[in-house]
């Protein structure tokens, strides 16, 4: 559905700043079928604690939080629940590449109508002395 590879750093601000976006089309996920996104990037200035987040429709799940500068990567898959308003949204959280840094995978659920457009994305928080490079991005429809 959408997908994005390298692209120029991204300097925080202190509040949420989106890495990647994509709109998935109203009708596009039936009753059962599933959204699969896969973020990579790399946190390439500044050192400080940098919070990694993905957005569904305006569902966050927060995924960790780091001071690693080596390159990251989150998978997320997101499930209508039997209804068109009711998901479950597991996130993988970040592998680190050359660290072995990995977390358990978080669970949520969400409400969110898609039977109209919904944003689907992947947000950092750091402050303005960080920035972030984002590197890979991909949105997939599973049915």
């Amino acid at each position: 559905m959408n997908s994005s590879g390298p692209q120029a750093a991204v300097t925080g601000t202190g509040a949420a700043a989106n890495l990647y976006t994509f709109t998935i089309p109203g009708g596009t996920m039936s009753a059962t079928s599933c959204i699969k996104a896969k973020a990579g990037w790399q946190h390439t200035t500044g050192t400080a604690s940098t919070t990694y987040t993905l957005n569904f429709g305006g569902a966050t799940s927060t995924t960790a939080g780091t001071t690693t500068t080596s390159v990251a990567y989150a998978d997320f898959l997101i499930c209508n629940n039997g209804a068109t308003n009711s998901q479950f949204i597991q996130a993988f959280a970040p592998g680190v590449i050359g660290s072995g840094f990995f977390t358990a995978a978080l669970y949520s659920t969400a409400a969110v109508d898609t039977t109209v457009n919904q944003s689907i994305s992947f947000q950092f928080t750091v402050a303005g002395t960080d920035a972030v490079t984002p590197k890979v991005w991909l949105v997939e429809n599973v049915h």
